[in-house]
């Protein structure tokens, strides 16, 4: 069950993201797909999470937090977020999934997850040789709805690897707004 907002399931959860692309792994006209490596941190307040304020392990930009092992992360409560249109996600690892959930005080959780995925891509080659693909990316919520969740990117904090050479394409990184639900 998702946290309570002011002790009342009615009011919607604030949920914020930040989204870091590593790279384009590649671009695949013929089955008109991308694979993309990212790393997605999401955001939330979990009122019925709480910690000593003497037993802070680090602090960040924003504040002093606990880091937990990994394999916490599957005995909380999370944001079931998912990948539209995406035909296979990968999780890189060597003994554990690169992930961490960091708690923060006033029960501030941020979740942080690299993998990488292929999603599809409606590719127009009418204008070929000069023609621009626009392929649109949603994370989205399984099984909550707008009523339940407010899911949106935070206004700062999103990063492009100014590294990323694909050498027949151009490409460029552009977050909208809100996350569908």
């Amino acid at each position: 069950m998702r946290p309570l907002v002011d002790h009342n399931l009615s009011i919607p959860m604030n949920i914020e993201a930040e989204l870091n692309l590593r790279n384009i792994l590649l671009v695949n006209e013929i089955d008109q797909l991308i694979t993309a490596e990212v790393t997605l941190r999401v955001f939330w307040n979990d009122s019925r999470l709480t910690l000593n304020s003497d037993h802070y392990d680090f602090c960040d930009r924003f504040g002093y937090y606990v880091l937990l092992h990994p394999n916490a992360i599957n005995k909380l409560w999370t944001p079931d977020l998912f990948i539209d249109l995406s035909k296979d996600i990968r999780h890189p690892q060597v003994e554990i999934k690169p992930s961490s959930m960091l708690f923060y005080k006033e029960h501030f959780v941020r979740m942080d997850s690299r993998f990488n995925f292929d999603v599809a891509c409606n590719m127009n080659f009418g204008s070929f040789p000069v023609d621009c693909q626009q392929c649109t990316i949603n994370f989205e919520s399984y099984s909550y709805t707008d009523t339940q969740w407010n899911l949106n990117w935070r206004k700062s904090g999103h990063e492009i690897n100014t590294h990323i050479r694909l050498p027949e394409f151009e490409h460029r990184l552009i977050v909208n707004k809100e996350f569908l639900c």
